[in-house]
């Protein structure tokens, strides 16, 4: 198991006390997928990508399920130049110890930047480590969880 498994991110939830539910349900790995699959608002929908940052290492970055990543915000936020940034490819996300689209918000030793505009959810559905499956939980306990810089850079 890796930290980033769903067995240990659920153990970590339960060892801090953080509520939380999970949903089951056929695999998906795209939000795409998500929305067909699953009866939740879109608007509470958490997908997650890794970055690699050239001289930072990888960077999971949270961001609304329907949006894009604004790469030049990330950049100005971060200080480093978006030259620097590209995305993971599958390859380097699985070497992490990631499920490619299951990554979870939190879990791992990965710095994590969250967008602001998650933080007006009262609940977000997230990547659980496991493609069968989905956490629902606070914003506040992902930020909390993952150390998360809280920055607009979602378009």
């Amino acid at each position: 198991m890796s930290e980033t498994s769903f067995e240990d991110l659920s153990t970590l939830l339960v060892s801090k006390g953080i509520a939380f539910k999970v949903l089951e349900h056929k695999p998906v790995f795209t939000m795409e997928d998500v929305v067909r699959e699953l009866d939740i608002p879109r608007q509470s929908m958490a997908k997650v990508l890794l970055v690699s940052i050239i001289g930072k290492g990888l960077y999971r970055v949270v961001l609304p399920g329907m949006s894009r990543l604004n790469l030049q915000r990330l950049a100005s936020v971060l200080g480093v130049s978006r030259r620097n940034i590209q995305f993971a490819d599958k390859e380097v996300v699985e070497q992490a110890g990631f499920t490619v689209g299951a990554i979870s918000p939190f879990g791992g030793q990965v710095s994590t930047c969250i967008d602001q505009s998650l933080l007006d959810q009262e609940v977000l559905y997230c990547g659980a480590g496991d493609n069968d499956k989905t956490f629902s939980l606070k914003p506040a306990d992902i930020v909390s969880l993952s150390s998360a810089l809280v920055a607009n850079i979602a378009d």
